[in-house]
């Protein structure tokens, strides 16, 4: 049974052809719960994941490798002890380390990604950010609070800059003219 009653569909929705009718869908979906639903063909967000945490590191600690958070968060992002844990056994002191910590926050990126793809969703950096500040089952449902919508709004955008900076920096291959001689 659905809101309209067993079998019922009210007469807007009926009259919209089928692509337009996925595309409202999708934006009903965005709409309530906050995320994406994965369709096949739909291509990946242009940002990679150097450019995503990047924007995560600033926006968590303001690029300071010694920041210590209000519930014992530490480092460049801002990780939790069990976060830490689940991707290595070295101290938790470790996570100050800025090597150390660009290669736990790559695990988690890519556990992040996987665990999104796997549950049939787009990870797109919107999304991956608001999984890194909230918890991947609290945006998977779309139960985000204010904080973590603005956050994920906040690292999306940085991302897409910094994509966007290393696009327009990125070294063309040199170009070289042999002189001939007629």
């Amino acid at each position: 049974m659905n809101i309209y009653g067993v079998g019922e569909r009210p007469r807007a929705f009926a009259r919209i052809s089928g692509g337009f009718r996925r595309s409202v869908m999708a934006v009903l979906a965005v709409a309530a719960f906050g995320a994406v639903p994965f369709v096949q063909g739909q291509t990946r967000a242009t940002v990679d994941k150097d450019s995503f945490l990047k924007a995560v590191a600033l926006v968590e600690s303001n690029n300071n490798p010694r920041a210590v958070g209000r519930l014992g968060e530490r480092g460049l992002f801002q990780f939790r002890k069990e976060t830490w844990k689940q991707y290595t056994r070295r101290s938790f002191y470790k996570a100050h380390d800025r090597q150390t910590a660009y290669e736990i926050a790559s695990k988690h990126y890519d556990w992040l990604y996987k665990r999104f793809v796997a549950n049939g969703y787009r990870p797109t950096p919107y999304l991956m950010a608001a999984a890194w500040n909230a918890g991947l089952s609290k945006t998977l449902s779309g139960r985000m609070p204010a904080s973590t919508r603005s956050y994920a709004r906040r690292v999306a955008s940085l991302a897409a800059d910094f994509a966007a900076q290393a696009a327009r920096y990125e070294v063309q291959p040199k170009r070289y003219f042999v002189a001939t001689s007629e």
